[in-house]
Formats: C-alpha cells, sequence, structure tokens
C-alpha cells in the first residue's frame, strides 16, 4: 500500500513571502526616516519661536497688569530664556531684578540643536504696553529659520518663517 502525498487544506504563507514582505518594509522604512527627521527639526524649530513670542506676551501682559518693568533676557548659548521683573530692595534705596514669579519666571532652555540670533540680549516691556524694538531669529542646523518680531509694531509680537536660500 502506497500512501499519496496529501495537501493539507490549510492556508498561510511560506518563509519566502514572509522575508520578501518584510524586507520591503525595511527599504520603505529608510527612505521615510530622513523625511521624518526634517518634519522633526523643522517642528522644533517652529515650536521654540511659538514659546519665545508666547514668552514675550506673556512679559507684555504681566508689565500691563502689574503696572511693572518686565524684562526677557536672551542667552544664545545655550539657547534660554527668563523673565525678570524690577523691585526695589528692602532698604529702598536700590533698584533689583528678580525672577518673575510662576512657570515663566524659570529659565527656559531649548537645547543645543537651534541656533540664535537676537538684535537684543535683554528685552525691556513697559506698562504702557510697548516693547522694544528688535527680532530673535531661530534656526536649525537644516536652516529652517523663523523670526520672533517687534520691528514691525512696537507693541505687537509676530512670527515669520524665513525663506530657504
Amino acid at each position: 500500500m502506497t500512501k499519496v502525498c496529501e495537501r493539507s487544506s490549510e492556508k498561510g504563507f511560506s518563509l519566502v513571502e514572509l522575508l520578501l514582505v518584510l524586507s520591503l518594509i525595511a527599504v520603505l522604512a529608510g527612505l521615510a526616516i530622513p523625511n521624518f527627521q526634517s518634519l522633526f527639526q523643522k517642528t522644533n524649530v517652529s515650536s521654540a519661536a511659538r514659546v519665545v513670542a508666547d514668552t514675550m506676551r506673556y512679559a507684555q501682559s504681566c508689565s500691563i497688569t502689574q503696572s511693572q518693568l518686565i524684562q526677557m533676557r536672551v542667552n544664545s548659548s545655550p539657547f534660554s530664556i527668563q523673565l525678570f521683573k524690577k523691585d526695589i530692595d528692602r532698604h529702598g534705596d536700590e533698584e533689583v531684578w528678580s525672577r518673575l514669579d510662576g512657570r515663566f519666571g524659570r529659565r527656559e532652555k531649548f537645547g543645543n540643536s537651534l541656533e540664535i540670533r537676537s538684535d537684543l540680549e535683554v528685552w525691556e516691556f513697559y506698562p504702557d504696553g510697548k516693547i522694544d524694538k528688535g527680532m530673535i531669529e531661530i534656526c536649525s542646523e537644516d536652516n529652517d529659520c523663523y523670526v520672533v518680531s517687534t520691528q514691525k509694531y512696537r507693541g505687537r509680537v509676530e512670527i515669520y518663517e524665513m525663506e530657504q536660500e
């Protein structure tokens, strides 16, 4: 009696088919990763510009509501910003600067992957709503750049995306 090889009724994929699909997925992932890295850097730069602009708007608001001069100090290496308010010392004869209370008083750090150029190291926000005129340029290593500016209107903070050359 001879046995006839019967084919199983179970269906599935062979090892070769699975390896082929996995290798295609690996190739597609290899092509997509550089695009994601570029997108991440661009998002990082735009996020930093928004944080700087929001901090400036908050400083302006605090200056108006508290009728107090507020400073934003910009450190370019490593890139960080911090808000200060003008106080009078205990003896009442000397002006001193103290950190603003709350989240905006702490130093906001942006990491080493961003390059910053600022017209001013110290930005002042006045109780009448005015802000020192200037601009802060924030760029990534890929030259994706945003500008936070008060150049056009002295009391208005604007964000511009710079065109790549």
